[in-house]
C-alpha cells in the first residue's frame, strides 16, 4: 500500500481516530488500487485541499485565538478568511510586516487546531 501523507489531526488516538486515520481505513476498501494511488499523487503535489469550501470561506475573527500582533498584520495585508491565510507560505506570511518566526509558530499552531496549514491550495 502507498504511504499515507494525511498528517494526523490533534486528540487523535486509537480508539478516537481523527480524520486522516479514518480516511486511511476508508480509503482503500473503496477506491481501486489505481484509484488510491492517484489520489496519493494529488496530495503528494500539495495541491489537494481537505477543508471545506464553507470553511475556507469563513473570517478568522472569531475561528482563530491570534495575538494582536498577528491580527493587525493580517488585516493590513488584507487577508480576512480562514482561505486567504492558508494560501500564504509560511515565508510569505515571514515577509509581513512586524512578523516573525514566533508569530508564524502561533499562527501555525492556530491553523492546525482547525485541520489547516499554509500553503494548502499552492499549485
Amino acid at each position: 500500500m502507498s504511504q499515507f501523507l494525511l498528517e494526523h489531526l490533534p486528540g487523535c488516538t486509537p480508539a478516537t481516530p481523527c480524520s486522516s486515520c479514518e480516511a486511511l481505513a476508508f480509503l482503500p476498501h473503496h477506491l481501486t488500487p489505481e484509484q488510491f494511488n492517484a489520489f496519493i499523487e494529488i496530495l503528494k503535489k500539495d495541491t489537494f485541499v481537505p477543508a471545506s469550501s464553507a470553511l475556507l470561506e469563513r473570517t478568522w475573527d472569531g475561528v482563530l485565538e491570534l495575538s494582536t500582533r498577528i491580527r493587525v498584520a493580517l488585516e493590513t495585508d488584507n487577508k480576512f478568511t480562514l482561505g486567504d491565510i492558508v494560501r500564504m507560505t509560511k515565508s510569505e506570511f515571514l515577509r509581513t510586516p512586524n512578523i516573525g518566526k514566533l508569530s508564524v509558530s502561533e499562527l501555525e499552531a492556530e491553523l492546525a487546531k482547525h485541520g489547516l496549514r499554509f500553503g494548502m491550495g499552492k499549485t
